[in-house]
């Protein structure tokens, strides 16, 4: 019979608690910022007919999301 899911939480470095769900107690460990490149972003543009529209979206939602994860 599978364990129920538990909440684990720490504090982090920068002051915030950090919560997570996690089954048998088992966190996984925080794993480094991997952006797009920009071969990456480039060649999906290249893709699209808008695409330095989802050029400048793909850049503008990394920063983003960088941003709220730091």
């Amino acid at each position: 019979m599978d364990e129920p899911v538990k909440i684990v939480q720490y504090n982090c470095t920068c002051g915030k608690t950090m919560k997570f769900e996690s089954e048998h107690g088992v966190v996984a460990p925080q794993r480094t910022w991997v952006g797009l490149t920009h071969a990456e972003i480039d060649y999906q543009a290249k893709k699209d007919d808008h695409g330095v529209y989802f050029a400048l979206g793909a850049l503008w939602a990394e920063a983003k999301l960088k941003d709220k994860n730091t």
